[in-house]
């Protein structure tokens, strides 16, 4: 079954974008509460359906939250305008039958309101708000620079003939989050062509041990997770029972009845323990005489002990054998190295 794959999705503004029909049946900017769009959706309730969310979680950079805020405002001001000039016209003419006309509210803060809303949408969908960190400004600007210093290959994502300041303000904020170690996969969903091979080798560069995967469609996401998650989801019984109370709880007890390590044929007092990851991988084992395949949960435990006058910090793993059963039966758990 491997290890549990965590995995990051960021959304870029054009996958998040809200529109509506308007009387032309023209898509225009949805100012009037704030959500995201279809894509975004799709995904959310793709995940909602496969009950993954323990293991994936969703992300916007800060960037295209307060894109998405420009877009609402900017159509609120127009269409207010448009209002405000045809009740002005429609004042002229005078009022029949007691029929008055109430002009638009003045007072009213359109931002206010709107970052209101997306607080609010960010708290209900357990979204991660991916910041514009001040303090790397200057290492942003150098690397933003010289990437348009030689006209003849801009790189990516600028463009030879569209700066592209904000597709690269996005990117530099998504490439210099560190909350990224956390994950294994980094999903990135955007519309723009523009995140061409030199965005897989720069993001490879900062980031060795993480793969990112850049998507024009929401589908193509759920394909993707389809594949990397399809030994989770089958067996995601497993995986979920590591994640319960009573797996941790035995785990733990087992733990505090250890007094020693043995490290090399030298036993040494165990001073204090904590487990960093309850299941970092689960494994089946080969069928016994009686076609038994029973599991084993690798776990990942920091041991403290004590050694001569100091005190020295290991990385242990503990195995917990599972009987491959409904009831998933502890029924051992072991050391390496072994511990006493």
């Amino acid at each position: 079954m491997g290890y549990k794959t965590k995995s990051l999705i960021i959304f870029d503004t054009n996958s998040l974008r809200k529109v509506r029909i308007n009387s032309k049946e023209r898509e225009i900017i949805d100012y009037s509460n704030f959500n995201f769009g279809s894509p975004f959706h799709k995904i959310k309730s793709y995940i909602e359906e496969k009950k993954i969310e323990n293991v994936i979680s969703l992300a916007i950079p800060e960037m295209v939250l307060l894109e998405l805020q420009n877009q609402c405002e900017k159509q609120y001001q127009k269409e207010f305008k448009i209002i405000k000039e045809a009740l002005n016209r429609i004042g002229e003419i005078p009022s029949k039958n007691g029929i008055t006309l109430t002009d638009p509210d003045e007072e009213f803060i359109y931002r206010d309101y709107i970052n209101e809303k997306i607080e609010n949408v960010l708290g209900e969908h357990n979204i991660i708000k991916i910041p514009f960190d001040e303090t790397k400004t200057l290492v942003i600007f150098k690397n933003m620079l010289e990437k348009v210093l030689d006209l003849d290959d801009v790189k990516s994502p600028f463009r030879p003939k569209d700066a592209g300041f904000k597709d690269n303000v996005i990117w530099e904020s998504l490439i210099r989050f560190d909350d990224i170690g956390k994950y294994d996969k980094i999903f990135f969903l955007t519309k723009d062509g523009d995140y061409k091979d030199n965005c897989y080798e720069e993001f490879k560069t900062l980031w060795p041990k993480q793969d990112i995967l850049i998507r024009k469609d929401p589908g193509q996401i759920i394909v993707d997770i389809e594949r990397i998650y399809q030994d989770y989801l089958a067996e995601k019984e497993i995986f979920d029972f590591t994640e319960s109370q009573f797996f941790k709880e035995t785990l733990d007890k087992t733990l505090s009845t250890k007094q020693k390590i043995d490290i090399g044929g030298v036993e040494y007092p165990i001073v204090s323990f904590s487990i960093d990851n309850y299941a970092i991988k689960i494994e089946k084992q080969l069928p016994d005489e009686n076609e038994v395949e029973n599991i084993v949960v690798i776990s990942d435990i920091e041991i403290e002990y004590f050694s001569g006058s100091e005190n020295i910090q290991i990385k242990i793993i503990g195995n917990t054998l599972l009987y491959d059963e409904p009831s998933k039966e502890i029924l051992e758990t072991t050391f390496e190295p072994e511990l006493i």
